[in-house]
């Protein structure tokens, strides 16, 4: 083989290389919307690309065995792109399709059947450049050494250049289809007088005229009048008419009133009394969101707020008239290593980090709340917004209580039932002797809301090195999303 040939050779397989990581990233920003971010969506991902990657590895060697021709190389890439570009079409219809194996096993159906394809494809390409390299038996070490480390290289590049360029600067819809048109091209060039016209005619129709998903029905006709991807979820606003939303991967976050910029839902209502009552002078919230919190907060408290997402605390600030006042702060940071990091001490920590129907895990380990509890000051307290099922029906609640009792002395929980679901209310405590006007809140909540007591006993306590909380809330999130679903329909969970 030629040195030019050799080189283009190479390319080849660094090009492959680095699609198969950008595919797999790709990937969680298809499957999470739908399913959450959850250790389920990323194991099937990874599962389904390690599996055929291994039976690509298998098939491409056994058919360069009985044709060693570079054209099957790139008749091989050009089916990865055709395979890619058809992931545009028909992740929608099978995302619905594998809802109906739970939130569980879903993501590893969904990752079978819209990906399985493509990393087959590309799997094929190391053996097969193997294959066309080796000139002797007595190289073949040399040969199969030097082409995995090229394809390992490139998976290296291509991991980090979808996590620190083509997520944040392009959407999902084109970084699909620009890797796809980089393999076609990348086949032409190599084989351009062998190539089948049928598979380039094949791919140009894959990128043109296949008829996207139509959802049948919809519960309710919404507006999206903003979506982008950022580094932890897919970002969307809803216009309702008369309210603005923020969706954080298909999941409606918060509400405000388009008019008067004011949260819509009754616990921010409740979160803005406790504030008032215990009367703290300065507060931490974690978790900025649409910045519903910081609006319920009195005028004149000092207080810091903690995002995570950059680009949510942009569109809080774009479409939910969130500032600054000069006496708060803004910090672009995880609450986990803000705590780790910052000596402030607070007469009031707010934790409001559930986003996308899942609570992060690393958020409510027994190691994270004895962070929290060391920035309170001695009559600190501490507040978390939950929601799940009535007591002794959710095994969620009963983990985070078990964990929280065992770093707060003072642990009470509230709640206003509403069809048999609660909005809860976490009062840690250890110092504070704050207990909620129940007559206040019936008054406010136009209905029932009692401190409630109640039976733990079957939570787990989670700790940085036993953390279950993905299995345990699995029956909660998929309760909560169905929900969604029935309300809005399928069509906000939908990445591209």
């Amino acid at each position: 083989m030629k040195k030019k040939q050799q080189f283009f050779l190479h390319l080849t397989v660094f090009i492959a290389g680095a699609a198969v990581l950008v595919l797999e990233i790709l990937g969680t920003r298809v499957i999470s919307p739908f399913y959450g971010s959850t250790i389920f969506v990323w194991s099937s991902l990874i599962a389904v690309t390690l599996g055929t990657l291994s039976l690509g590895y298998l098939i491409g060697g056994r058919m360069v065995d009985s044709r060693p021709e570079v054209r099957l190389l790139y008749q091989v890439i050009l089916i990865s792109a055709i395979f890619i570009s058809f992931i545009l079409k028909i992740d929608q219809p099978v995302l619905v399709f594998t809802d109906q194996f739970g939130i569980k096993y879903g993501p590893l159906v969904a990752a079978l059947i819209i990906f399985a394809p493509s990393f087959l494809m590309l799997g094929m390409v190391t053996p097969i450049a193997i294959r066309l390299s080796s000139e002797s038996i007595k190289k073949s070490g040399n040969v199969a050494g030097r082409i995995f480390a090229i394809s390992t290289i490139g998976s290296v590049v291509g991991a980090l250049l979808a996590g620190f360029y083509l997520l944040p600067a392009f959407s999902l819809t084109q970084t699909f289809l620009g890797l796809a048109i980089v393999l076609a091209v990348l086949s032409i060039l190599g084989m351009i007088k062998k190539l089948p016209k049928v598979l380039i005619v094949l791919f140009l129709f894959s990128v043109t005229f296949f008829p996207k998903f139509q959802e049948k029905e919809t519960k309710r006709i919404f507006e999206f009048v903003h979506q982008e991807q950022s580094f932890y979820g897919d970002l969307k606003i809803r216009d309702d008419g008369e309210n603005y939303c923020l969706l954080i991967d298909g999941t409606t976050h918060s509400c405000h009133d388009k008019k008067t910029n004011k949260p819509i839902w009754s616990y921010i209502l409740e979160i803005g009394r406790v504030v008032r009552a215990e009367k703290p002078e300065k507060v931490l919230v974690l978790g900025l969101g649409a910045g519903s919190i910081a609006k319920a907060l009195p005028s004149g408290i000092r207080a810091d707020f903690v995002e995570i997402d950059g680009k949510v605390a942009n569109l809080a600030s774009n479409f939910f008239g969130f500032t600054v006042r000069d006496n708060q702060r803004l910090f672009i940071d995880d609450a986990r290593h803000y705590l780790r990091t910052s000596e402030e001490k607070y007469d009031m920590i707010i934790m409001d980090t559930y986003a996308g129907n899942i609570f992060p895990p690393h958020l409510f380990t027994a190691e994270y709340l004895m962070l929290v509890e060391e920035h309170l000051s001695e009559r600190g307290v501490m507040l978390a917004f939950l929601e799940g099922k009535l007591p002794g029906e959710d095994l969620q609640l009963s983990t985070f209580n078990t964990t929280a009792n065992k770093v707060f002395p003072s642990v009470y929980w509230t709640s206003s039932d509403l069809k048999g679901e609660s909005f809860l209310l976490a009062h840690f405590s250890p110092n504070s002797s704050y207990e909620p006007d129940m007559a206040t809140s019936a008054e406010m909540f136009k209905r029932p809301y009692q401190i409630l007591s109640l039976d733990f006993s079957d939570g787990v306590l989670l700790t940085d090195d036993f953390n279950p909380l993905d299995t345990i809330a699995t029956k909660v999130r998929a309760s909560t999303r169905n929900k969604f679903v029935e309300i809005q329909g399928y069509t906000p969970f939908f990445s591209l």
